[in-house]
């Protein structure tokens, strides 16, 4: 499923952001809905994101990838 920008605000999505990006603030009464490729410095990017949660809820899509190996690399920067 794809979408335009316009497209999306259109359903009242109002906020796109980087994880990873510094200056984000706290933001409870939002939910995150994170598309993420499977790379090893995206999964250390979303594992920091979620040690320091900035949104209420997360929703995590992933590109096509066998789940195990995704889980695999999540796991391996949660223990550290």
């Amino acid at each position: 499923m794809v979408y335009a920008q316009s497209e999306i605000l259109q359903k009242e999505v109002y906020l796109f952001q980087k994880i990873g990006t510094a200056t984000r603030e706290t933001m409870n009464h939002l939910k995150c809905v994170a598309f993420v490729r499977p790379t090893v410095d995206n999964i250390a990017r979303l594992s920091e994101e979620l040690r320091q949660p900035k949104y209420g809820q997360y929703f995590i899509c992933k590109w096509p990838i066998a789940l195990s190996e995704f889980l695999c690399h999540y796991y391996s920067f949660v223990k550290n």
